[in-house]
């Protein structure tokens, strides 16, 4: 649906409109009968930033999904490596999330994973599940206090894959990320 306007709905609802653009890295997005949303989105490694330069500039954020603040990451999300990723020094990489009016203010830039080595998504057919800190799993392993998405910037999140150290010379992966969203009335102090 990527078009070269998009209007947002009172709801929050992303709606596009005009002539049809790429249909790159269009997430798709279902929603179980318990309320928990799946949203599955592919990322080419060459395509990245740095984590610590991300300007992905607001235009593009129509294409991508938006987490509503105060979601909550499920343990059974995870990373598969379509392509084995390579690098021509020791590329790293982190998934987080950043704030979804600008795409480049940090929430968490490695909320899900932190400096996953190249060695964890060279090979084809690789499936990693996170274990950042913003995961659930997370929480129950290690007894600490969680922060559900969009409690650093105070606004709702997208989601951002960014290299360190060195840039990816191939590689593909697909994020597949379960979430549960905040309760309609509840709030998030």
């Amino acid at each position: 649906m990527p078009r070269n306007n998009i209007w947002d709905n009172p709801d929050g609802l992303l709606v596009g409109f005009g002539t049809h653009s790429a249909d790159f890295n269009v997430p798709a997005v279902t929603t179980s009968s318990d309320s928990v949303v799946t949203v599955t989105s592919s990322y080419n490694l060459v395509d990245l930033e740095d984590t610590d330069l991300i300007t992905i500039a607001s235009a593009n954020l129509g294409t991508e999904h938006v987490f509503p603040r105060g979601s909550w990451i499920m343990s059974d999300s995870f990373l598969y490596v379509d392509i084995g990723a390579t690098s021509g020094g020791a590329a790293t990489l982190d998934v987080g999330f950043y704030d979804a009016t600008d795409g480049t203010t940090a929430d968490d830039a490695n909320g899900l994973d932190g400096d996953m080595a190249l060695s964890e998504i060279d090979t084809a057919g690789f499936l990693y599940f996170f274990d950042g800190p913003l995961t659930i799993a997370n929480e129950v392993a290690t007894e600490e206090t969680k922060q559900p998405l969009g409690d650093t910037s105070n606004s709702d999140v997208v989601l951002r894959l960014g290299f360190e150290a060195a840039v990816y010379t191939a590689g593909r992966v697909t994020v597949v990320l379960r979430y549960m969203p905040p309760v309609r009335g509840s709030t998030v102090t």
